[in-house]
């Protein structure tokens, strides 16, 4: 049967236009399978460590990608954004899988969605998924038959020339399939105008008040990429991907310019930036599955790249110039046995990645930076279900290297992870979740580069950063009804030694901006989740919301800060359109409390 659809998609922010046709040959079976959904009425399911999601008919017809359907469902602690497609949490990293691979932007954009069969939804990962991910998203498909699917999707926004372009194509035929996904995007926008007011202790004793306020900012920036896959399929059996992709980023023109108040003197800097990016990767994924209850996942990758910059700061009382040549090299791999025995089931893995950096700089900023730096992690864990009682539980031993021209660091360390959960009732569900993890700095933190900025301020990397320890501890309770799903939780964050900003005067009287490992940064957090279909497959309410407590100790400084947030969607499903309105209200402290 050949099925063709057209779909127009507005809203307040921007346009979106997909339009695709493919050739699909329908089961009885997939039908039955939605249909007994529909007259179950079985919309979510409660694991020990996930939440099963079904899409209804009426979600799946209304939206144009995975994205847009995401966004309809009750995520909880994930924010969802259909314009920008993207996907965010405030706890952390949301890692997105099809099935048991990772997914990228391009699939999500290009998935069939009749192929859908579920959304899990992993709100507290454990161990197997790395450091700083708050969630897990897997999108659970059913094979597609033969045929082929052809779709263009674009995006621009009402208010401003920013916007992007994706046309995939993919055809499958007995056990293989290709994948060819092409994008553009272009963003030619005026950016938010800003005002600080800093206060400088010189170093004759005397304080400097000066206040910079934006007059004029705007970019134009461009980027291109394309991927192309093979798969390669035995149902329960064997899956095979291998994919070859690329990207092209390019910032022709950015510029911003600032108006500087001091008591005594008012001038204007100009600040000019330029780049460009180029990123070729390739990656195989396989799955094989050794007996019915006995899996092997392995993944490997290589990835190069190369960009160029240049920045300049210009004022009537100070100028500063340097232009970037950069290149690295990345490889990573990583291999997961899982073991489904009764009643618990058993997962281990390995990860390793290395990369190596080298970025040149001229002019003001004369200097080589090389930095050489290697990750390995292996893991196990255990999980499974007793009675009412659910539980899972993992350890691990991670290793980092660092070489920063010739300076060397190793950090080793220890994680665990528990999450206990217990099954009140069918709808009514409590669990507690506990966690000691390292985190380690972002490796451009780690050069030994300074880059002054003004007349005032410089820059400055740290090499010696280390890794600090997290201690992290959730309780939740929560209810699914089949049109009312809630939960309450309340977590308590502690950083120990995390790296937070620094800022010191030198002997030259130059301001030093860098980053250091401090003493402390604990959140607690309490928040509420909601989300009601008033009128099921018709009308449907989500609301989110939280109080944000925030206690920094530096070793100069210690702040205490407060945030208050709530975001609330409508969504309203007529036939073949949809309406959405959003509201979001977000609150915080008038200045930190020393």
């Amino acid at each position: 049967m050949n099925i063709k659809h057209f779909i127009l998609f507005l809203s307040s922010t921007g346009i979106s236009f997909s339009v695709g046709a493919q050739n699909v040959e329908t089961s009885p079976t997939d039908s039955l399978t939605l249909n007994e959904a529909v007259v179950e009425g079985k919309r979510m399911e409660q694991k020990n460590d996930r939440l099963w999601i079904y899409p209804s008919k009426a979600e799946i017809e209304n939206s144009t990608t995975v994205f847009s359907l995401l966004k309809k469902l009750p995520l909880k602690h994930v924010t969802v954004n259909d314009i920008s497609n993207s996907i965010s949490s405030p706890y952390g990293v949301v890692q997105v899988y099809i099935n048991d691979a990772p997914a990228s932007h391009q699939d999500l954009l290009s998935l069939n969605l009749k192929l859908i069969r579920r959304i899990e939804l992993i709100d507290l990962p454990g161990i197997r998924y790395g450091e700083n991910t708050a969630a897990v998203i897997r999108v659970i498909t059913r094979k597609a038959n033969d045929g082929y699917s052809l779709g263009l999707y674009a995006t621009h926004l009402a208010d401003e020339a920013n916007g992007s372009i994706n046309a995939y194509g993919k055809t499958v035929w007995g056990n293989s399939g290709f994948d060819l996904n092409l994008q553009t995007s272009y963003n030619h926008t005026d950016n938010p105008l800003s005002l600080y007011c800093d206060r400088y202790a010189m170093a004759d004793g005397t304080t400097l008040i000066r206040t910079r306020n934006d007059s004029y900012s705007h970019t134009h920036a461009n980027s291109r990429s394309g991927s192309m896959r093979y798969s390669y399929s035995l149902p329960d059996k064997f899956y095979l991907q291998s994919t070859v992709s690329a990207n092209f980023n390019r910032t022709p023109y950015s510029q911003s310019v600032c108006r500087i108040n001091t008591a005594s003197d008012t001038y204007e800097q100009i600040n000019d930036d330029t780049s460009k990016y180029s990123q070729p990767s390739v990656e195989v994924y396989t799955t094989l599955n050794l007996t019915a209850k006995q899996t092997l996942i392995a993944n490997i990758s290589t990835t190069f790249g190369q960009s160029e910059s240049t920045t300049r700061h210009e004022s009537p009382v100070w100028e500063y110039a340097y232009a970037t040549d950069g290149k690295f090299r990345n490889f990573g791999s990583e291999i997961c046995y899982e073991n489904r025995l009764k009643p618990f089931t058993i997962t281990s893995g390995f990860e390793y990645s290395r990369q190596h950096t080298s970025n040149h700089y001229t002019g003001d900023t004369e200097t080589h930076s090389c930095l050489r730096t290697s990750y390995e992690r292996l893991y196990a864990e255990l999980s499974g279900r007793i009675a009412k009682f659910g539980y899972r539980g993992g350890i691990g031993f991670s290793h980092s290297y660092v070489n920063q021209n010739g300076t060397r660091t190793d950090d080793a360390f220890f994680r665990s992870s528990l999450l206990l959960s217990y099954q009140i009732s069918t709808p009514h569900q409590l669990r507690y979740s506990l966690s000691y993890a390292p985190y380690t700095s972002r490796f451009r933190n780690l050069s030994d580069v300074s880059i002054q900025t003004d007349d005032l301020n410089i820059e400055r990397g740290n090499p010696q950063l280390r890794s600090y320890r997290r201690i992290e501890q959730i309780f939740s309770f929560s209810f699914n009804y089949a049109r009312v799903q809630a939960e309450l939780s309340a977590m308590v964050r502690l950083n120990r030694n995390p790296v937070m900003s620094r800022t010191f005067r030198d002997e030259g009287g130059k301001f030093i901006h860098t980053q250091a490992n401090q003493p402390f940064c604990n959140m607690y957090n309490p928040s509420g989740y909601l989300h009601i279909r008033i009128i099921p497959d018709k009308l449907s309410f989500l609301l989110w919301g939280g109080y944000y407590h925030f206690d920094n100790k530096g070793s100069d400084y210690r702040h205490k800060t407060d945030e208050v947030t709530f975001t609330g969607s409508l969504y309203a499903y007529l036939g073949r359109f949809s309406l959405s309105a959003e509201s979001g209200l977000l609150y915080t402290s008038p200045s930190p409390r020393d």
